[in-house]
C-alpha cells in the first residue's frame, strides 16, 4: 500500500517537473536553419544591394545581355544587362570571388572600358533619349553609377567664341562713339572723316550663309550629336566608397535605330563578281590557232588564207649566240 502510494505520489509530482523541464530547456536550432549572427553586417547589406539591382536588371526592357565583364582576379565572365531608367546604367557586378571591379578588368560586347583623359570631359549624348551612356563601377559593391553632368563649370573662351562675339559688341556699342556726344557733325570730324556706315545686311548675310551651309551639311551627314561636360570620380557611392581613378569606367555603345537600319538594309545575296580580262604576255588560243609558236603564221581572211613568216621565229637566238653575247660560255 505504501509502495503504491509512493509510486502514485512520484507519478503525480513527476508530471509538472517534466513540463517545467520542457519549458526551461534551451531552444536548439535545427541543423537545416543557418545561424546569421556570425555573418558580417556589411557583407549582408552589400548582398542585398546587389540582389536588388540584379532583380531590376532581369526585369529590364532589354531581355538579352549587352556585354560581358571578365574579372581580372579569377578570370570568370559574367553577363551585363542595361537598365533603361535611373542613374544605374547596367546591372551590378557580382563575382564568386570577393573582387568586384577595377581598372584592369575587361569589358566586351555592347559595353567597353573608357578612360577619361581629364575631368570634366565632354561626352556625347545618346541619339534617342539624349541620355548619358557613360558611367563608372564602384570598386567595393560593384554597382554602376552614371557620369555626373557638370553644368556650373564655364571654361575659358575659345577663339571662335571671341570672334563670333565681335558683331554683337559692335551692335551694342557703335564703332564711332563720338557721334553720340552731340548731334552736330563737327564732333564727328575731330579725327577725320567718318567711315561710311556699314550696311545693315552685311551681318545677317554672313549668318544666313553659315546657316544654309549648316543645313546642307546636316542633310548630307546627319545632325551633329549633342555633348555635355561630365565627371566620373569624386562621387560617393551608397556603400560609402568614394569613386576614384582606380575604378572601372565604361561606355555603352548605342545600337542603331530602326530608321538607320531601314536606310541601310542588309543584303544577303552576294553580288556576282565579274573578272576583268587584262592583257597578258602569254599566247592566247587565237594566237596558237594562227601559229604563233610556228615559223609560219596562218591568217584567215573572208576571201583567202594568208601565210606569212612569223617575225618571232624568223631570226631566233640560239644558245651559242647568247653565250658569246654575255660571255658565260668562256
Amino acid at each position: 500500500m505504501a509502495r503504491s502510494t509512493l509510486f502514485h505520489q512520484g507519478s503525480s509530482t513527476s508530471t509538472p517537473n517534466f513540463a517545467a523541464a520542457l519549458n526551461s530547456a534551451p531552444a536548439t536550432s535545427s541543423p537545416s536553419t543557418p545561424n546569421l549572427r556570425g555573418h558580417n553586417k556589411k557583407k549582408s547589406v552589400l548582398g542585398t544591394i546587389k540582389a536588388l539591382f540584379n532583380n531590376k536588371s532581369k526585369t529590364a526592357q532589354m531581355g538579352e545581355s549587352i556585354g560581358l565583364w571578365r574579372c581580372c582576379k579569377c578570370g570568370r565572365r559574367h553577363e551585363l544587362y542595361q537598365l533603361e531608367q535611373g542613374s544605374h546604367l547596367v546591372s551590378a557586378l557580382d563575382c564568386d570571388c570577393p573582387h568586384r571591379s577595377c581598372e584592369h578588368c575587361e569589358l566586351s560586347g555592347g559595353i567597353r572600358p573608357y578612360k577619361p583623359v581629364q575631368e570634366p570631359i565632354p561626352v556625347q549624348l545618346s541619339d534617342i533619349h539624349k541620355r548619358i551612356l557613360f558611367g563608372i563601377f564602384c570598386g567595393e559593391c560593384g554597382i554602376s553609377l552614371q557620369a555626373r553632368p557638370v553644368s556650373s563649370i564655364v571654361g575659358p573662351s575659345t577663339m571662335r567664341q571671341k570672334v563670333s562675339a565681335v558683331p554683337k559688341t559692335l551692335a551694342a556699342h557703335s564703332a564711332n562713339p563720338l557721334k553720340t556726344l552731340r548731334a552736330s557733325r563737327s564732333m564727328t570730324n575731330i579725327f577725320g572723316e567718318p567711315a561710311p556706315k556699314a550696311s545693315s545686311l552685311q551681318g545677317p548675310k554672313s549668318t544666313y550663309n553659315l546657316r544654309a551651309l549648316s543645313n546642307e551639311m546636316e542633310k548630307e551627314h546627319g545632325k551633329q550629336a549633342n555633348s555635355v561636360m561630365v565627371m566620373f570620380t569624386g562621387t560617393g557611392c551608397t556603400c560609402g566608397h568614394t569613386l576614384n581613378h582606380t575604378d572601372l569606367c565604361f561606355q555603352i555603345v548605342e545600337r542603331p535605330t530602326n530608321s538607320k537600319v531601314a536606310e541601310q538594309p542588309e543584303t544577303t545575296e552576294q553580288a556576282e563578281s565579274t573578272i576583268e580580262k587584262r592583257p597578258s604576255f602569254g599566247a592566247t588560243p587565237a594566237d596558237i590557232t594562227k601559229g604563233i609558236r610556228e615559223t609560219m603564221l596562218t591568217l584567215a581572211r573572208p576571201d583567202r588564207i594568208i601565210r606569212h613568216p612569223n617575225p618571232l621565229k624568223y631570226n631566233p637566238v640560239n644558245d651559242e649566240e647568247l653565250a658569246h653575247l654575255y660571255g658565260y660560255g668562256e
